[in-house]
């Protein structure tokens, strides 16, 4: 391969490696060579300190790898394992093992990728077994638990589901999916304060989604009767033109709730005219609460004349029509 490794003995019996060319000129000093690539296309080296690197044969350029061991990963089906983009196979770790390789990662993954097997046949029991092996071999996975978190949620543990998806977003709180998780368990639970604060998050992290962001979190503040904070959370999702039937519709029920009914009517008019392609069960949403407009600000006449256009769509809100019209 164009390289070789030897060693000096120094008078106090330490040992020091180098790595030599084919001219006996040092390449690296302190470095052993723990593995060539399948193509020999360059060695894995390390040095007791400065961890682990790549030393291409082609030019003996040498790079770093900072991460450690906390880039192995179980590789399926072989008896081997990946670093970064090496491929190690072998009938055994010892060889490893022998050269300084923690394999306490490199278990925990091999646990985790049994969990997954199990999460995607949806046998969340034998899933989260698993997973609570895998972070008992390392507890600092935070992918392990944000699964973790999905599997107590499809056993309808909504309480589990939050401290696991909790401890996912302290090891790694710049994840937004984390988030977009946690406010899915806090819907079952109720906790509106905190899918608040978790949209305010997700803002600040600048997730590509923000329509949907502000959609939910001006929904959950409707629902917290913070009717002022919710419109202009609605505001936001009409001006990022998200899902602007709805939006508008929303606004409208908010200024309806802080009895601003020619703010909601207007509203209520432009989620009709926004609806091309919403279901007609929305339609007739929208057109039975511009109808409850009309009626509040006591125009009977074009109230009713909402609640027959309604009932176009469908007879879900039929009630308002043959309560206040007939």
């Amino acid at each position: 391969n164009g390289i070789a490794q030897v060693y000096t003995t120094t008078p106090d019996e330490s040992i020091i490696y180098n790595i030599i060319d084919s001219t006996g000129k040092t390449i690296l000093s302190g470095y052993s060579i723990l593995k060539f690539a399948t193509n020999n296309y360059y060695a894995v080296v390390s040095s007791p300190e400065n961890g682990l690197g790549k030393l291409y044969l082609s030019n003996f350029k040498f790079e770093s790898y900072e991460n450690g061991i906390s880039n192995i990963d179980f590789f399926n089906g072989f008896n081997g394992i990946k670093y970064k983009d090496i491929y190690y196979y072998s009938t055994g770790t010892k060889d490893l093992r022998d050269n300084n390789f923690d394999f306490t990662a490199f278990e925990a993954n091999k646990i985790k990728s049994i969990a997954m097997s199990y999460y995607y046949k949806q046998d969340y029991t034998s899933a989260i077994d698993n997973l609570n092996d895998a972070i008992s071999a390392n507890s600092e996975d935070a992918d392990a638990y944000y699964y973790l978190s999905k599997c107590y949620q499809g056993n309808n543990n909504s309480y589990s589901a939050k401290t696991a998806i909790d401890r996912a977003i302290v090891l790694s709180p710049n994840t937004t999916m984390y988030y977009w998780d946690r406010i899915e368990v806090c819907k079952s639970t109720r906790d509106y304060s905190q899918i608040i604060n978790d949209c305010n998050t997700l803002i600040s992290l600048n997730d590509y989604n923000k329509g949907q962001i502000y959609f939910t979190k001006g929904y959950y503040e409707s629902e917290s009767g913070n009717y002022q904070q919710s419109i202009y959370s609605y505001s936001k999702c009409i001006s990022l033109k998200y899902s602007e039937a709805n939006s508008y519709n929303n606004r409208g029920s908010a200024y309806s709730k802080l009895n601003k009914n020619q703010e909601a009517l207007a509203d209520y008019k432009k989620a009709i005219s926004n609806s091309s392609y919403s279901s007609n069960e929305d339609k007739a949403l929208y057109y039975s609460n511009c109808g409850l407009s009309y009626y509040n600000l006591k125009r009977k006449s074009e109230a009713c004349n909402m609640f027959r256009k309604s009932l176009y769509y469908s007879n879900t809100y039929a009630r308002y029509y043959n309560y206040y019209c007939r």
